[in-house]
């Protein structure tokens, strides 16, 4: 038994009181209006199956339990309170949900009633919810009736894709913001593409990663995968916008039967497999009217941009010598279909010599850089540049007018001078430059000479030695440092040597299974799968049960591999706890998913 010390004591206290003090220092806020919702978890059910009701209050967490009125063709029972809180950037966020149990007594269509909450003075009252309960379907031994069964709603009520526009009326290449929402109410869903979009008619641009969410629709709780993107129409008219379709995977829980279902019937997990159903999702199909741009007040340098913008002119340098390049920078940024937007005209005259642009884009503006060089000292500025767009939101054709930049331009030498003159004027100045300004001179005698390549750094031999060597040092260094490790820490030993016992386990399994021995058979798997888990999580392998494996690994491993595990456990307990002859095929099965289940546990070391 460890004694607290007083240094320990006063040092608990003052951590506490210093993190007391850094929280009530912190700017905290915290949100101050409480909102309330009811959900359910589906509107239709069989009879003599049940529904979640869910009463959220987000923004507070010392709601008590609500007392629910009795409710037609249902009976209730509280499940319990889920409260939620969050600390993120200063800002304090809390929740809390009650939930019930209603179980359908008696079929028909039912009002769910609007529930009234009173706190802090305040009255908050819910929507109406309307259920229907419908006859109960009949099952066969082996059915397994959850909330998958599609007799307690249309897969289409439960699994949709909608598309939704910002706006239904635009301008020819105009941005329309347009979202992609998918959504699912209580079914497993797999998915490895986004939603795809195709038409000839528009410009689409790709479709971004999805935020997820819940949202209610008729007091039915979805959870909500939302994609984002824009599309920008090519040509007028009434156009009908394809819709999205979204390729995904239902996956389907199923039972199938053992050799000996009084006995396996049991442990629902054993032979319990899933199937999946390949599900191609299709949205709706918006129209939208589009436009073309007016002709009326058309500006002379509009070349085409739609959207609303601001537009920055810069130079630089700007006290220069004649000759000397200046960089040009123009901005253009703001919301719109930035592939409308062209580099502004230039109206310079004979006072420049102009380069080619560099355009530069990024998320909400583009750059334009041109170099520019003066041609005469008496040039004093850089005239102005105008950029023109069209607005769809003012419905008009806006202009923007900047410079003009004054500069000073510096005269050059006589010498220099001539050089630029000469560029300018004949592009052929330099050829009538003379032969012999630059003389090289002859060495008279040409020193020591070596062979090419003769130095010893560069001979392959030395090399191949030289890596040998600190190829050697690294090895030794990496040995001696696994082998003091192996030494020195235990957690470490037991998970390296985890695989090679497994593999001796397996082998005495396999064996056993060739002698057909039942008893012996599943002494060996057990003991195998629960030495191995007790290496690789550094538990007492003495102490491991079921259960305490199972609440360590559903953080670390997905569902399928935990589902196998729970298998060859619950087969090892029915052999052990409740004796019977097993079928070689049942002894088969337990080896393979005992096999399968350390092979993946080591391929993608996930424990």
């Amino acid at each position: 038994m460890n004694k607290t010390t007083p240094h320990h004591l006063l040092t608990s206290l003052v951590s506490l009181l210093l993190s007391a003090l850094f929280f009530f220092a912190s700017p905290v806020s915290y949100a101050s209006d409480m909102t309330f919702n009811v959900t359910v978890d589906k509107r239709k059910v069989s009879l003599g199956s049940s529904i979640e009701l869910r009463l959220d209050f987000k923004g507070e967490t010392d709601i008590l339990e609500p007392k629910l009125p009795a409710i037609n063709g249902f009976d209730s029972r509280y499940l319990g309170p889920h409260s939620n809180f969050s600390f993120l950037n200063g800002k304090v966020s809390k929740s809390i949900t009650h939930v019930f149990k209603l179980l359908a007594v008696k079929e028909g269509k039912f009002i769910i009633p609007s529930l009234t909450v009173e706190h802090q003075g305040k009255s908050y009252a819910s929507g109406q919810i309307e259920v229907e309960v419908i006859k109960a379907k009949k099952y066969s031994s082996q059915s397994n009736q959850d909330s998958n069964d599609p007799a307690l709603a249309t897969l289409e009520d439960r699994v949709f894709l909608r598309i939704s526009l910002d706006k239904k009326i635009a301008y020819v290449n105009e941005k329309i913001p347009l979202t992609i929402k998918l959504y699912v109410n209580d079914l497993p869903i797999r998915y490895n593409e986004y939603p795809k979009l195709e038409n000839k008619k528009f410009l689409i641009d790709e479709v971004s990663k999805p935020l997820q969410y819940q949202e209610a629709i008729d007091g039915v709780s979805f959870q909500v995968l939302e994609f984002k993107t824009n599309i920008y129409p090519l040509s007028s008219g009434e156009l009908i916008l394809s819709g999205a379709s979204f390729a995904c995977t239902l996956v389907i829980k199923k039972e199938r039967k053992g050799r000996f279902p009084s006995v396996f019937d049991n442990f629902d997990s054993f032979f319990t497999s899933y199937e999946q159903y390949p599900l191609n999702l299709q949205s709706n199909s918006p129209a939208i009217l589009v436009n073309d741009l007016p002709s009326d007040n058309l500006p002379k340098t509009f070349t085409g941009a739609i959207g609303d913008y601001a537009f920055k002119l810069d130079a630089s340098p700007k006290d220069l010598k004649a000759g000397d390049p200046i960089t040009l920078r123009m901005t253009i940024e703001g919301e719109g279909n930035f592939k409308t937007v062209k580099q502004p005209i230039l109206n310079l005259g004979s006072n420049f010599k102009i380069y080619d642009s560099e355009v530069k884009k990024e998320k909400n503006s583009k750059i334009f850089e041109r170099v520019i060089i003066p041609r005469k000292e008496t040039i004093s500025q850089i005239p102005e540049i105008e950029f023109s767009f069209f607005n769809p939101d003012t419905k008009k054709y806006e202009v923007i007018v900047k410079g003009p930049i004054p500069i000073k331009v510096t005269k050059l030498d006589t010498d220099q001078a001539k050089v630029i003159e000469g560029v300018y004027r004949d592009p052929s100045y330099f050829d009538s430059e003379k032969i012999g300004r630059d003389i090289i001179f002859i060495k008279e005698s040409v020193g020591a000479i070596k062979p090419l390549d003769s130095y010893l750094y560069k001979n392959k031999l030395f090399i191949f030695l030289e890596s040998l060597i600190i190829i050697i040092l690294i090895s030794l260094t990496v040995l001696y440092q696994k082998t003091q490790k192996f030494k020195t820490d235990i957690r470490y030993a037991r998970k390296l040597l985890a695989p090679k016992k497994a593999k001796n386990g397996i082998r005495e399994a396999k064996v056993a299974l060739g002698a057909d021995n039942s008893e012996e058979f599943f002494n060996l798997v057990f003991k195998t799968l629960r030495q191995y888990l007790g290496d690789k999580l550094h538990l007492a392998t003495a102490g491991i049960t079921v259960d305490s494996v199972v609440k360590i690994l559903e953080k670390k491993i997905n569902n399928d591999i935990l589902e196998k595990v729970k298998k060859v456990f619950g087969a090892c307990d029915l052999a052990r706890y409740a004796p019977h002859s097993f079928a070689k095929s049942d002894m088969e099965e337990v080896f393979k998913i005992l096999v399968e289940t350390i092979d993946c546990l080591e391929r993608k070391n996930i424990i």
